[in-house]
């Protein structure tokens, strides 16, 4: 509280460091990334208000679960009044594709809240959505024992690594009250499908997101890549195996069917 010398008092607070009066801390998106709200008197009055660390004080684990469950299903995926555009190209897998898609890729968000010290993506795994940080305070953990780094409001992160099944060595964690938009590729390829007229967003989109993840982490780094290596060697050792048994009794052109159907098979199972 900021008090004057005048007849009004100032109030301010993040919408994350407390609840209590819906018009002081409204239950809902921010305008905009890290909202600050701010109320001011014009009359005297009297308001209370619960700091969050005090709340989380008297709730255990499973009360927590459910009021977060419980406010993530308020927040919904309603980010419409988000200006996401923008903030979705500064990843490399959405800086190439059409206004079209980079909507349908909006319309596939949904908002979740984290309390202080919750997990939003493991380490050692390849992450299942991308994030977009709406508000709050979230910082990445490196395991290369490097000081944590604050992730911004409004920079969207891991969509490239969850395209290509890339493994993080890092985490990410929420140290406070915090709104994460999520992005799975399921759904923003569903979206993205149904874009008319066809367009070749989709395959702007991975080709990109393979292109960083090979820069960043090196080629062939990916889960993708290598089941995509495996597959190739399998094919180069079927071939190898084909050509010493030449010398049987099949049918002409019967092993360059049989390679050709495996090949087949192989470039299909790769791409579901």
């Amino acid at each position: 509280m900021e008090d004057s010398s005048g007849c009004s008092s100032t109030i301010t607070s993040k919408a994350w460091t407390a609840v209590g009066l819906e018009t002081f801390v409204p239950c809902r998106l921010p305008d905009y990334y890290d909202q600050k709200l701010r109320a001011k008197e014009v009359t005297y009055c009297e308001m209370w208000y619960i700091p969050t660390d005090a709340l989380l004080a008297m709730c255990d684990v499973a009360i927590q679960l459910r009021c977060a469950h419980a406010a993530t299903q308020l927040l919904g995926s309603d980010t419409s009044r988000l200006a996401l555009a923008s903030a979705l190209r500064t990843c490399p897998c959405f800086a190439g594709v059409s206004e079209a898609a980079i909507t349908a890729v909006a319309q596939a968000l949904q908002a979740r809240v984290y309390w202080a010290g919750d997990t939003i993506v493991a380490s050692k795994r390849s992450p299942r959505t991308g994030i977009l940080v709406v508000a709050g305070m979230v910082f990445v953990h490196s395991d290369k024992k490097t000081p944590p780094q604050r992730l911004c409001t409004g920079q969207s992160r891991y969509f490239c690594e969850c395209f290509v099944k890339m493994a993080l060595e890092e985490s990410v964690v929420s140290q406070s009250n915090s709104i994460v938009l999520h992005g799975s590729p399921g759904i923003i390829l569903e979206l993205m499908e149904e874009l008319k007229p066809a367009s070749d967003d989709i395959k702007i989109m991975l080709d990109s997101a393979q292109e960083y993840v090979n820069g960043r982490y090196g080629t062939g780094a990916s889960d993708l890549s290598k089941a995509q290596n495996a597959a190739a060697e399998r094919v180069r050792d079927f071939k190898r195996r084909c050509a010493e048994a030449a010398s049987t009794t099949s049918p002409p052109g019967s092993n360059t069917d049989t390679l050709a159907l495996l090949e087949n098979e192989l470039l299909v199972s790769l791409t579901l």
